[in-house]
């Protein structure tokens, strides 16, 4: 059985992600494996009892066409955030993502 630490590392979700408090259906997650940076991002994710899916695009060439269809490249962590109104935004920096992820679901 693996630890959350190594789920989060080989970019799983452990089962009981889906127990999370929230559950925005407006982002995804894209990652790779072993990828430290978004590993700080899926810590902060489990900080703020966040369930975001995650693509990894190691595992999915799918996943990484798709980040580089509608991002411009092919760098990760990538947080995809759709508006109400369609349209979709791309933020790349895992810090920047962190610091999405605690105003949003920070004080919720």
């Amino acid at each position: 059985m693996l630890t959350r630490f190594m789920m989060r590392i080989l970019g799983q979700q452990p089962m009981n992600e889906e127990n999370r408090r929230h559950r925005p259906d407006d982002l995804q997650l894209f990652v790779k494996t072993f990828c430290p940076f978004c590993v700080l991002v899926q810590n902060r994710m489990a900080a703020l009892d966040v369930y975001i899916p995650v693509k990894n695009i190691l595992h999915d060439p799918a996943h990484r066409a798709e980040l580089v269809a509608g991002g411009g490249q092919q760098m990760v962590p990538c947080l995809r955030i759709e508006s109400a109104d369609g349209e979709v935004e791309w933020m790349y920096e895992s810090r920047d993502i962190a610091r999405y992820l605690l105003n949003r679901f920070g004080d919720a």
